[in-house]
């Protein structure tokens, strides 16, 4: 099985750093620190970010796939895995970040036991005549989400910003 690029998938993944936004920056909860997250044992020698005012360092870092920076929250059981790409409406909207330091570590230990060697988890089928059906619960829970969040300007930014992929642009460079 193989990872499939298509517009439905790339509609959840941008909803779902959104939310993760969206919970880092409006529940209220201090941020008590930041990790940044990658496979440590396919590339050990990954330029990684030493603080979150490293925009150079976060843009390399952001670049690849297996990136994650790492929200831990005071009184969470939970911390947020969030892509890179989305770490600028994070500062955007909490500018006392930018003084955290970063930390490093292995992404597998920010995934449960129930993942494969790569920590990857919950992999599904979609089969073409149920696609619509799938297209529907995306609309509906992106509609949703967005309207969570509240703020029209800030879920379009996000969106276009997001939608090009763009790292350097989305960290503030």
């Amino acid at each position: 099985m193989k990872k499939v690029d298509v517009d439905d998938v790339a509609a959840i993944e941008r909803t779902r750093a959104l939310l993760d936004v969206f919970r880092i920056v409006a529940e209220g909860k201090p941020v008590i620190g930041i990790t940044a997250a990658w496979d440590t044992a396919e590339h050990p020698n990954r330029i990684v970010p030493t603080s979150a005012s490293d925009a150079q360092r976060l843009m390399e870092f952001g670049a690849h796939q297996d990136s994650f920076l790492v929200f831990h929250r005071q009184g969470e059981k939970y911390d947020i895995k969030l892509r890179p790409i989305a770490f600028r409406f994070v500062l955007q909207e909490r500018p006392e970040l930018r003084d955290f330091a970063i930390s490093r570590e292995d992404l597998r230990r920010f995934v449960s036991n129930k993942v494969d060697s790569k920590g990857r988890k919950d992999r599904n089928i979609v089969f073409s005549a149920n696609r619509q059906y799938l297209r529907d619960v995306v609309y509906n829970t992106n509609d949703a989400v967005e309207k969570l969040v509240g703020n029209y300007d800030f879920v379009s930014e996000f969106k276009k910003l997001v939608a090009v992929g763009a790292a350097d642009r989305c960290i503030g460079r």
